[in-house]
């Protein structure tokens, strides 16, 4: 990936950081972003979407049960068909260019991640691994 961005001229404006355990820094990253794009392809509940909701991030990415569930009473995302890269990158282009859309997604996305506090993000998680992914 980091080739790929190098070699099409992205180097300078993609940062490949792994794993980041400052808690602290991940939160003012999403705080400091548009969005929070994702493409994940498997049935999994990843943490970052709900602290990206949280701190008032949209989410725009694949289509799964997990994010659907989270931005299902306010809207604070966009989700694509999953494995369509081009449908993702048009979502993301549109909310670019659509800067009134994207700051309503932002208090959409701030309203969804209301209700979770650090507790109420394991119970939630919890909850949908039992529900999407059995016992």
């Amino acid at each position: 990936m980091r080739d790929l961005a190098a070699a099409r001229g992205l180097s300078g404006l993609i940062d490949f950081r792994g794993f980041v355990a400052d808690r602290e820094a991940v939160l003012a990253a999403l705080r400091a972003s548009d969005l929070l794009l994702f493409c994940h392809k498997t049935a999994e509940s990843p943490r970052v979407l709900i602290e990206a909701l949280m701190t008032g991030t949209p989410i725009v990415g694949y289509q799964g049960a997990y994010p659907a569930d989270l931005i299902a009473a306010n809207g604070g995302g966009q989700l694509t068909p999953r494995d369509d890269p081009a449908a993702l990158a048009a979502a993301v282009a549109g909310l670019a260019r659509d800067r009134a859309r994207l700051s309503d997604m932002i208090a959409r996305a701030a309203a969804d991640g209301a209700a979770f506090d650090d507790v109420s993000v394991f119970a939630h998680r919890s909850a949908v691994i039992r529900r999407f992914l059995g016992r």
